[in-house]
């Protein structure tokens, strides 16, 4: 509950509450719990992780692999090196396709593994039929806890690597430039 009431802006928490009251909010919670906890009985065998951990397992190959991308970027280092010319934009392409195979790679795998999950199954029929709710507004109410669902990995796998790589490229190629202002600026006289 802390980390829901810190990631929800205060003026959200209201609407959000009262959504998830209603009948539809109900379902479409209960959908996002069946994608997280794959629907297990507790006397299975398998490793069962919650959501922080899985979004944590899925964050972690952005993040050791921009870890160890700052060295091939880092002004200094290259400075260091004699690479005082290197044009950026093309000797980072590589390692952006990377990032973009990692993120697919990992919402492949995630896609795989909870495939099984993704239309209501014979339980959710069973529990589910005796209600009055349309069956058209239990594939919405699925539907949306899917696109909730997806739209939390793609921003997990994603946003690591992008807090981490784009800064360590904009400085790489922004160091030099402002280095060389300082220099001129430095050498030039006054008045």
């Amino acid at each position: 509950m802390p980390l829901r009431r810190a990631l929800l802006l205060p003026w959200l928490r209201k609407p959000v509450r009262r959504w998830q009251r209603r009948p539809f909010g109900r379902l479409v919670g209960h959908f996002l719990q069946k994608l997280v906890r794959g629907g297990q009985d507790d006397a299975s065998s398998e490793l069962d992780l919650g959501g922080g951990a899985l979004l944590g397992l899925l964050a972690a190959p952005g993040a050791f692999t921009s870890l160890l991308m700052l060295d091939k970027y880092s002004a200094f280092l290259n400075w260091m090196r004699g690479r005082l010319n290197d044009d950026l934009y093309v000797t980072s392409a590589p390692d952006k396709y990377l990032f973009l195979c990692v993120a697919m790679a990992v919402t492949g795998i995630v896609t795989v593994l909870k495939w099984d999950q993704i239309l209501p199954d014979q339980q959710d029929y069973l529990n589910l039929a005796p209600l009055p709710v349309s069956s058209r507004r239990i594939l919405l109410a699925n539907a949306l806890a899917i696109l909730a669902a997806v739209v939390v990995v793609a921003v997990d796998v994603n946003l690591i690597p992008t807090v981490l790589f784009m800064p360590a490229l904009f400085i790489a190629i922004i160091a030099p430039v402002v280095l060389r202002v300082v220099a001129v600026l430095s050498t030039t006289k006054g008045p």
